[in-house]
């Protein structure tokens, strides 16, 4: 573990940020954006966002002066339930190793799943927890009724330990507030940065649509509880004049892709940078 820590760190001086999440860090723009809104705010001397690891992907990713992404092997793969459990534990005691005698100023949590290393993290490293959930976490889809039920004893439980929370929406907001009886809560939007962009017809190109054609785009993962089946279901009764996009990538991607070459205007782009997605 020696080995790991200093593959990482230099310095044991930094005033540090760190940022949980199970990504790759690849497509989360939310998360990017906050770390640059961070930045510029001086606070820290290095904001470290830790993810998952990506054989196709850096280990650790410098993308500004003082923010980079760690991405952490869980060392299993597969799909069966045990070892995606396994795989998750070994995650977190990876994380847990590599941090645990880090001067930690800030834990952003960006999922429940994420805060039980945060809290044990916490309080090894003296740090505040900021509770950052991208939706209401005890009810998202995939959950079946035990999951949802330990999320909810979970996050009841541990989330007495957070310092402060962010929300999304206001609505969110007052959902958690009146579940949890919050008190230091902000609602700051996952809005895109405005950028200046030229408007054009990467769609219309790539698919050979003409411009009498309506393009419908679906923009973001693909997943169950999306309403995907049902999007399916319509266009493929449509004539061509409507044509639906999908713009993404998760667990039902193979199966848009499969409908998208049987169906004729229904298409499938895959995920983009959030800097091109304008």
């Amino acid at each position: 573990m020696r080995k790991l820590r200093k593959k990482y760190f230099k310095d044991d001086n930094l005033k540090m940020n760190l940022h949980l999440y199970q990504s790759t860090f690849t497509n989360e723009s939310k998360v990017l954006r906050e770390a640059y809104a961070i930045s510029k705010t001086k606070l820290f001397s290095e904001i470290i966002l830790v993810g998952i690891k990506d054989k196709n992907l850096l280990d650790l990713e410098q993308i500004s002066k003082n923010i980079k992404i760690m991405r952490v092997s869980s060392l299993y793969q597969g799909n069966n339930l045990f070892i995606k459990a396994m795989s998750f534990l070994l995650w977190n005691i990876r994380i847990f190793f590599i941090f645990f005698n880090k001067k930690i100023s800030c834990l952003s949590v960006h999922s429940l799943n994420c805060l039980p290393l945060a809290c044990l993290l916490k309080f090894i490293s003296k740090s505040k927890i900021i509770y950052v959930p991208h939706e209401l976490e005890t009810e998202r889809n995939g959950l079946n009724n035990t999951s949802r039920k330990l999320s909810r004893i979970f996050e009841n439980f541990l989330i007495k330990y957070v310092y402060g929370t962010i929300f999304i929406s206001h609505s969110y907001q007052s959902w958690y507030k009146n579940k949890y009886y919050l008190l230091n809560t902000e609602v700051i939007y996952n809005c895109p940065l405005q950028i200046n962009y030229l408007k054009s017809d990467i769609f219309r190109d790539k698919f050979n649509l003409d411009h009498k054609q309506i393009i419908f785009l679906y923009q973001g993962i693909l997943t169950k509880g999306r309403g995907i089946y049902t999007l399916i279901d319509t266009f493929k009764t449509l004539s061509d004049k409507f044509c639906l996009v999908f713009l993404g990538y998760g667990p039902l991607e193979d199966y848009v892709i499969k409908k998208s070459l049987k169906i004729k205007n229904i298409f499938y782009h895959p995920a983009v940078k959030p800097e091109v997605l304008l």
